[in-house]
């Protein structure tokens, strides 16, 4: 790309907000995650809003170290359970999508009463069940007093942690019921100032969309960034791109979708794309033309070989089949690589 058409970011557009942060880590895999979210957590004074895809109260946020020093519990919800015991004026909101019955066997019985009922009652627990018919809320963020986000690709649930070596039979990667399971992979960002700010906002209009009770206002107070993780990125700018279905005769946002396609037109050598699935037509069908109007670019294309879950094995892999069919109908699939 030229000086010219390097900057794709575009407030209202491909991004919500372009914000700055004077720290930003990057994350890869569930050791790196969790740990630095342990530390980040007993760091805590006022508030810690968490959204997820799938929370699993059972799940250790435990690093890559085997045992943990700090003395607190390593299960999440006992954790969340000894922040608020310690620190009375701190206040934990938990939205965890209200899922489908599809996934109901592969996730963790009733974690909205472990957390809600089980847990002091500044631990306030809700169930975002406010999107259209066949669609989820994916989103995979943490917030600690508006001053340090997490999002990413990961979610708090079991079966996610793992190292960067990917170790063929790891001891320590085990569910809650000591079962082992295959290497995982996936990132999550940690970023400060205000970007964790809008990120903050982000979690807290959607609790209130979801009709939940009110939610603090999230800060900035203080700096939780955890001592250990070394910033990858200082002063630098991060935007915040967001997916927000059509509901209540709203039109909808689709700045990811934007971003990815903006990104994809100013692509000259090569495009990377790591990601858990490859379904998505519009993605291919750009890919595509890409590709025929530039005859110099080439595509590596990295998914997981295996889904997690039938519905994910049955319908990913159809969608992932009928992506590449795409690109060879197109005739670019001599530039094109998948690897699994």
């Amino acid at each position: 790309m030229t000086a010219d058409n390097l900057n794709i970011l575009e407030a209202g557009r491909t991004c919500w907000r372009v914000c700055r942060s004077a720290r930003a880590a990057v994350l890869i895999d569930g050791a790196a995650y969790f740990g630095a979210l342990r530390e980040a957590l007993l760091n805590a004074r006022r508030s810690v809003f968490i959204a997820g895809w799938d929370i699993d109260t059972r799940v250790e946020l435990l690093g890559e170290e085997p045992e943990d020093t700090d003395g607190a519990p390593r299960k999440l919800g006992d954790l969340l359970t000894h922040l608020v015991r310690r620190r009375p004026d701190l206040e934990v909101h938990v939205l965890l999508w209200d899922y489908s019955v599809v996934y109901a066997l592969e996730r963790e019985p009733l974690p909205s009463i472990n957390l809600d009922w089980a847990t002091p009652k500044q631990i306030k627990v809700c169930l975002d069940d406010v999107l259209p018919l066949g669609a989820c809320h994916h989103q995979k963020i943490v917030v600690i007093d508006g001053a340090v986000a997490f999002c990413g690709g990961l979610d708090l649930t079991v079966r996610r942690w793992d190292t960067a070596e990917h170790r063929p039979d790891h001891p320590r990667r085990r569910d809650p019921d000591g079962k082992p399971y295959d290497p995982f992979h996936d990132i999550q960002m940690c970023v400060d100032g205000e970007a964790a700010l809008a990120l903050a906002e982000l979690v807290r209009q959607r609790w209130l969309d979801a009709a939940c009770e009110h939610a603090l206002e999230p800060g900035p107070i203080g700096d939780p960034w955890p001592e250990g993780l070394a910033p990858d990125f200082t002063d630098v700018d991060i935007a915040v791109a967001r997916t927000v279905p059509a509901l209540d005769g709203s039109p909808g946002v689709r700045e990811v979708e934007a971003l990815y396609l903006a990104a994809i037109n100013h692509a000259q050598r090569l495009i990377y794309i790591e990601n858990q699935f490859l379904t998505t037509d519009t993605v291919a069908d750009r890919l595509a033309r890409r590709l025929q109007q530039n005859r110099e670019l080439e595509v590596l294309l990295v998914s997981p070989q295996d889904h997690e879950g039938w519905l994910e094995a049955r319908s990913m892999k159809a969608g992932r089949i009928r992506f590449m069919r795409r690109l060879k109908e197109a005739g670019v699939s001599d530039r094109v690589r998948l690897v699994k």
